[in-house]
């Protein structure tokens, strides 16, 4: 994947790695390649943990299960990414035959973030194919609108809709800047706390005419130069996943 908005190689040295020695033993600094590679493996990550995504993206017929039942007046689902801007189609369909499509004013985005949705039936008719109503009736349909069959239908429900962030309109918002930061400073100051002193040193001595010097490069159990801050980036980062997790994915959605 492409970098996300703003999240740039520059971003991450001055923001989570400033002051931090980027440079191998011969003074060569890190190659861009392996911050961008830390960008992108955290950026993905923090997409999968979140259900997000961090481009707007638009999802063509996810499928939905639903249990007919349960729709009395109106019906939620919760969409698989987030967060939702629109929808662009929502049907129900069996199988191969053509599907039933359900009016855009009957589509309410309750939660953005969370892709919650709700159907409620008001005004205009749902598109009705005669192969659909011929193979599985009327009832099929209008028993889901209207509150009579209470049994499980798996992959009926279909939607198309657009979710994420676009950099202007629906900037990435600065918590999830920051868990991504936080990711993906890990590697280099890993790597970098290994060559404070050279690589593998992690304190020295030397001693001419009887006087002698000792440096020790860190205190940590882990040998890790930048130890302290890694733990503490790993602290706050996981802090910010638990909010993130709850603004996101919050109770989620299920009918069985």
């Amino acid at each position: 994947m492409a970098l996300p908005y703003g999240l740039t190689v520059d971003w991450l040295k001055r923001t989570f790695l400033f002051g931090v020695d980027l440079t191998n033993d011969e003074g060569d600094p890190y190659p861009d390649g392996l911050f961008e590679l830390c960008i992108e493996g955290a950026a993905e990550r923090i997409e999968t943990e979140l259900g997000i995504k961090l481009s707007l993206r638009t999802i063509t017929d996810e499928l939905h299960d639903i249990t007919v039942g349960d729709w009395r007046r109106a019906y939620q689902f919760q969409t698989k990414h987030g967060p939702l801007r629109s929808i662009q189609k929502l049907e129900f369909k069996q199988g191969d035959f053509p599907g039933v499509t359900i009016p855009n004013n009957w589509c309410y985005i309750r939660h953005e973030n969370m892709g919650l949705v709700e159907i409620i039936a008001g005004q205009g008719s749902i598109q009705r194919t005669s192969e659909f109503f011929a193979t599985f009736g009327p009832s099929q349909v209008f028993d889901f609108l209207g509150w009579h069959i209470d049994s499980r239908r798996a992959g009926y429900l279909r939607v198309s809709y657009t979710a994420g962030f676009d950099g202007t309109t629906y900037p990435i918002p600065a918590e999830i800047k920051m868990a991504i930061g936080h990711l993906a400073s890990m590697l280099p100051l890993d790597t970098a706390g290994d060559l404070i002193a050279g690589a593998g040193i992690a304190s020295y001595s030397t001693t001419m005419d009887g006087l002698s010097e000792s440096v020790s490069t860190t205190s940590s159990a882990t040998n890790s130069g930048y130890g302290a801050r890694i733990l503490s980036y790993q602290n706050q980062l996981k802090a910010n996943m638990a909010g993130l997790k709850k603004r996101y994915l919050g109770p989620q959605v299920a009918v069985l």
